[in-house]
């Protein structure tokens, strides 16, 4: 730890609900490193219980509570703040899309919040004062947008760019992410959990000079799981059923198959419904298991007592999925589209890199070539899956890493001034 170091965290809801679950292993590596660590989740989760942190993390209460109401705009605003979200509104044009016009409505009315909340600003005012500060941001959206309005904060203001915060493309977003370039011009340094998105926002926003740093996300250390032996080929996808992640073409890649297959999916989420319909219209030859929800820590030890021969992403946007990482971690070997950071993890030595638009014939046929490997091959790959995992993301030296970063930011500042 450092001497009266102090880091003031920002995630979306850990540590309520259920999301952000790869958060409990790094907030235990961040705890090692700074004395005290105070936590502003932004919103609630679908829990009001928070999970357990270490002795020296302290949680506020959430910035944003209950639905947020456009009736605020109506309400007295600052002349700058006014002039900042209408410049947005016109320069971007955001009343071209529905899309766009309410996430910049959303956008604006939770800034004007976080702006309007006396103890947050008192809290930020008095953390200022008493130097050795890091105001980490886990999002490059939501509580970041207030950074281009806190112009007298020198400490070091990190921001975290994943996924959906990051690539404006993606469904969600449709070509706009609000105040992406004000964010930009007010952050000490942008970290990246994959040099895919390193390099998106550099070339997006090639004219602002902003400092960027590769920091990808880890998993920790679990064991192995083991294959099948009876010529039955068991295959996992664990994600929510958006339509991101385009789950709905494994039941019609899985009626290619000629052989017996057991499929699990791990994750719930608003498509659940619509998949395990399609699932129902399987052979026989196709079993399937649906687990909902698990936490993030079963997950694992469902690898560890259950075989799995294959672990399959099929996504159309990725950041760097933990996912990927947690199979890897266990020796599992992965399928998974050429989207976000996915190659960075995955290639012919592990699984298979697949075309972004693979169709569910061609995956069959992937799969298929899979199934018929030599089973010395298939164990390679297993070794290997898990000899990547400990190069790329293992927990233990990503979230050091990153630790020790956070706190020479602090150390760098203190020689400047």
């Amino acid at each position: 730890m450092g001497n009266g170091t102090h880091l003031i965290f920002f995630p979306e809801t850990f540590p309520y609900g259920k999301g952000e679950a790869f958060i409990e292993t790094e907030i235990i590596y961040l705890s090692k490193y700074f004395d005290k660590i105070t936590i502003f989740p932004f919103k609630y989760g679908k829990s009001r219980v928070p999970r357990p942190v270490p002795d020296n993390v302290f949680v506020m209460p959430p910035l944003i509570q209950g639905k947020i109401s456009h009736s605020s705009l109506l309400k007295p605003i600052n002349l700058n703040q006014f002039r900042f979200f209408i410049s947005e509104f016109f320069r971007k044009k955001v009343y071209l899309k529905r899309v766009w016009y309410k996430n910049w409505l959303d956008d604006t009315i939770q800034t004007k919040m976080l702006l309007e909340n006396k103890d947050l600003q008192d809290f930020l005012n008095k953390a200022e004062k008493l130097g050795s500060a890091v105001f980490y941001f886990y999002w490059g959206q939501w509580a970041a947008n207030m950074l281009p309005f806190i112009t007298k904060l020198s400490s070091n203001k990190i921001v975290r760019f994943h996924g959906t915060d990051l690539y404006e493309e993606r469904e969600v977003n449709e070509g706009y992410i609000s105040f992406r370039r004000q964010l930009l011009d007010s952050i000490s340094v942008a970290c990246f959990v994959s040099k895919h998105g390193m390099n998106y926002l550099r070339h997006k926003y090639a004219d602002i000079d902003f400092k960027s740093n590769l920091h990808p996300l880890g998993v920790t250390e679990c064991g192995i799981c083991p294959p099948s032996f009876d010529n039955i080929l068991r295959i996992v996808t664990c994600s929510s059923a958006t339509p991101v992640k385009r789950l709905h073409i494994i039941p019609d890649t899985l009626k290619n198959l000629p052989f017996t297959v057991k499929w699990t999916h791990i994750g719930d989420g608003p498509l659940l419904h619509e998949l395990k319909r399609s699932a129902e219209t399987l052979p026989t030859n196709i079993e399937v298991s649906f687990l909902g929800y698990i936490p993030n820590k079963l997950v694992r030890e469902h690898y560890m007592k259950h075989a799995v021969d294959l672990f399959i992403n099929v996504s159309s946007s990725e950041g760097l999925p933990v996912t990927i990482s947690e199979a890897l971690s266990t020796g599992i070997p992965v399928f998974a589209t050429n989207v976000g950071g996915t190659g960075e993890l995955v290639d012919d030595t592990i699984g298979k890199l697949l075309p972004a638009n693979i169709t569910p014939r061609d995956l069959a046929n992937e799969i298929e070539h899979y199934f018929y490997l030599p089973v010395k091959v298939k164990e390679r790959l297993r070794r290997k899956a898990r000899t990547r995992w400990n190069e790329k993301a293992n927990a233990k030296k990503n979230y050091t890493d990153f630790a020790r970063f956070l706190v020479s930011t602090i150390e760098n500042q203190a020689q400047k001034s």
